[in-house]
């Protein structure tokens, strides 16, 4: 299998965005469990865990708005 440079720069580009997300997802999961779930246990968490984990905290603060 063979790729042209350009193909690989894309490709590149395309891991580094999910792998922006996915710091993203971990770094708010500790922020917002505050003490609850340490950072190492994060990366531990399967996708489906972990946007599990983020509808539990969103549903959390929608009940808490009073609008």
């Amino acid at each position: 299998m063979t790729a042209s440079p350009e193909e690989i720069h894309e490709t590149l580009k395309i891991l580094d965005k999910n792998r922006t997300a996915i710091e993203m997802d971990i770094n708010s999961l500790v922020y917002y469990m505050n003490g609850g779930l340490d950072y190492n246990d994060a990366w531990l968490l399967t996708i489906e865990q972990r946007k599990n984990m983020m509808n539990v905290i969103k549903r959390h603060f929608e009940a808490m708005d009073p609008n």
